[in-house]
């Protein structure tokens, strides 16, 4: 117990201090990227979801039942399973955390009429599970009651999901947090004796069909690495993966209206000290898998506040997508250990991706995290680039994360995170073993304040749009983010899908005038605002974003904004025109 603490302590310091350190080299951010040195893969499970008989989470949230007025699917709302496919959500786990250990399958079987409690208590049964899996395109995964169900009943439950969805099946979790966070303390000894009970009650015919997850602990207020160490060290062999949950605690802290100091003790808890426990599992598990056989499922995550103002669902802001910002972006990075991970829950409670109304509506709110998701897609199934990241601290938080991935064409995609509050950063990207790209276009999730979030009836504040402050120089990408903000960029390259790279239909036309003029001449079929930004040769801005107008149809214009007062030499101009960057070099005389 002793080295184990010893050897977290140590960690936590390294990776405290190598950032630190790296915050002592800039002000602004680095990022180098090895992109030639892509090699695994971020599995798309990364973005689940832990979907719970809780509060609000299933019924009267997902789950409305099949008299509702509210469009559904068999009592699940199609506009809930709408927003699940549109960002993404690739798992769904089942029936729940601490629900789980409580649940009788038996009771969500048969005729909705002949259900204990009805339809509102037990109408989201296995079949309509299993419905719901298949309808947003998730993986199955399932947690099974180690409390009360006997092996014999796990047995049952496993051949009627066979014999109705056979090889449906993903993932089989058996027991959820056992040492004591909901309500039933157990040793690890005692845990083991039980999963290689209900280990031996897996029908032989279903060996290898999903993955046997175990209960590795919990990363919070119970954290106990010994847990795991003791689980590893019995069940080499006969577990795919082991389970971490956190959530930073629960210090008091509301999700709406909140002062800046709990903006940043809530990306500092329940983000940015994650990393530490991630390293220490991944350390642990690393003795006994070198060869990352056995995969860390980080199946609970979010933030949980204490104060909710609307009790019937957990408002979510651009703090929450910060948070959902860097735990992606965690969870890709170490996609060699990490396979599967869940944000609780994904409708209305703890940490959700969408808000329904009680009594039911036809509104729902798609919060600022759903777009989080919906952005991060890209990365799902891609390879994870290393990057190597020097930023500086603030309040004791990195202020940007990071996270790449290139995906089968060949385009690279770029998740960056500004964590300050109030100010902006600058962060340079050096793409290393890279191709030439072509173009480089980007997309940013913000609101007008760290405290925005999206509500019933109003105009969403915080979603998805183009983001234009990013200048592609070569091998160098400069970004310039607001702050609380999250970015994606996408670097095509000239053979992206393996044929000629096609030159976007808005062609631009580049050429110095005598005393350091630009002359720029469009095609453009329509009337376009663009963006047009200056860069030295070796990448750094020289004449910040100017917005103009281009009339459509060939015509040129003349640029002449401070160009008049630069260095002769060559230079990078930038034209984005809000789906686009095309970089232009240039040479300037005086």
């Amino acid at each position: 117990m002793n080295s184990i603490k010893r050897l977290e302590s140590l960690i936590h310091r390294l990776v405290f201090g190598m950032v630190c350190l790296a915050a002592t080299v800039s002000a602004q951010s680095t990022l180098s990227l090895d992109v030639g040195k892509a090699t695994y893969t971020i599995n798309k499970e990364l973005y689940g979801g832990l979907l719970e008989n809780l509060w609000r989470d299933i019924y009267t949230g997902l789950y409305v039942g099949t008299s509702s007025s509210v469009p559904n699917i068999n009592g699940m709302r199609k506009d809930v399973i709408a927003a699940f496919k549109e960002c993404g959500v690739t798992t769904l786990s089942w029936p729940g955390g601490c629900a789980a250990e409580k649940y009788n399958w038996k009771d969500g079987i048969g005729p909705k009429s002949s259900r204990p409690g009805g339809d509102m208590v037990n109408g989201m049964g296995t079949n309509e599970y299993f419905q719901l899996c298949d309808s947003v395109g998730s993986a199955p995964n399932i947690t099974a009651n180690t409390s009360s169900l006997s092996a014999a009943g796990m047995t049952a439950w496993l051949n009627y999901i066979d014999s109705l969805y056979p090889n449906k099946l993903k993932y089989w979790k058996m027991g959820n947090e056992p040492w004591g966070g909901c309500g039933t303390t157990i040793s690890i000894t005692t845990y083991i004796n039980r999963y290689n009970q209900y280990k031996a009650a897996i029908p032989s015919r279903l060996a290898g069909k999903f993955a046997r997850i175990a209960d590795g602990g919990t990363g919070d207020y119970l954290y106990s690495p010994t847990w795991i160490d003791s689980l590893l060290k019995c069940e080499m062999g006969s577990i795919e993966g082991v389970t971490l949950h956190y959530y930073g605690a629960f210090p008091p802290g509301a999700s709406i209206d909140f002062p800046e100091n709990e903006y940043y003790d809530r990306v500092n808890n329940v983000a940015w000290k994650l990393n530490s426990k991630l390293a220490i599992y991944d350390s642990i598990m690393a003795k006994y898998d070198p060869d990352f056989k056995i995969g860390l499922m980080v199946d609970e995550w979010g933030a949980w506040y204490s104060n909710v103002p609307n009790k019937d669902y957990t408002q979510n802001s651009c703090r929450d997508a910060v948070i959902a910002s860097i735990n992606l972006n965690m969870f890709n990075n170490r996609c060699r250990r990490i396979k599967m991970a869940c944000v609780a829950q994904p409708v209305n409670i703890i940490h959700p991706l969408v808000l329904t109304q009680n009594p039911e509506t036809n509104l729902i709110v798609k919060t600022p995290t759903l777009y989080v998701y919906k952005m991060y897609k890209v990365h799902q199934l891609a390879k994870m680039v290393p990057e190597s990241l020097s930023t500086s601290f603030n309040r004791n938080i990195p202020i940007i994360s990071s996270s790449a991935s290139v995906d089968s064409t060949g385009k690279l995609h770029v998740s960056l995170c500004n964590t300050h509050a109030t100010s902006p950063h600058t962060v340079t990207i050096t793409l290393k073993n890279a191709p030439a790209y072509n173009t480089c276009t980007g997309t940013i999730i913000n609101g007008p304040s760290y405290t925005s979030y999206n509500d019933f009836g109003q105009p969403e504040k915080v979603n998805i749009q183009n983001f234009t402050d990013a200048a592609l120089n070569g091998d160098k990408v400069t970004v310039t983010m607001p702050a609380h903000s999250v970015v994606t960029l996408e670097l095509t390259p000239a053979t992206a899908t393996g044929k000629s790279f096609e030159k976007p239909r808005t062609l631009w036309s580049v050429r110095s005038l005598p005393g350091g003029a630009i002359s720029i001449q469009s095609s453009a079929k329509e009337e376009s605002r663009i963006s047009l930004t200056l860069f030295d040769i070796d990448g750094r801005t020289v004449i910040a974003s100017e917005k103009v107008t281009v009339k459509p149809g060939a015509n040129s214009f003349i640029w002449q904004k401070g160009t008049r007062s630069l260095c002769t030499g060559i230079y990078i101009l930038n034209i984005n025109d809000g789906k686009r960057t095309v970089s232009e070099r240039i040479a300037l005389s005086r």
